[in-house]
């Protein structure tokens, strides 16, 4: 019987610092054990702010533009 081996679709690298930095959070949460959910869904959210950031051209984030984000929330 042959064995059956599923291949991963290569991981798109980051377009921003931001990005870079996202992903280096959710690989942390990942090696200390937290949960596939907790992790896709950091993720998700995590991605919802960078979105928000690339719409207004930002590259660096302040408390000011934090404060911005989650007024409009």
């Amino acid at each position: 019987m042959a064995r059956i081996t599923k291949t991963r679709k290569p991981q798109a690298s980051p377009e921003t610092l931001l990005e870079s930095l996202m992903l280096d959070h959710l690989r942390t949460l990942a090696v200390q054990n937290y949960s596939v959910h907790t992790v896709r869904n950091r993720q998700v959210h995590i991605g919802f702010f960078l979105q928000w950031c690339k719409e207004r051209g930002l590259t660096a984030v302040s408390y000011t533009h934090l404060d911005v984000y989650k007024r409009q929330g």
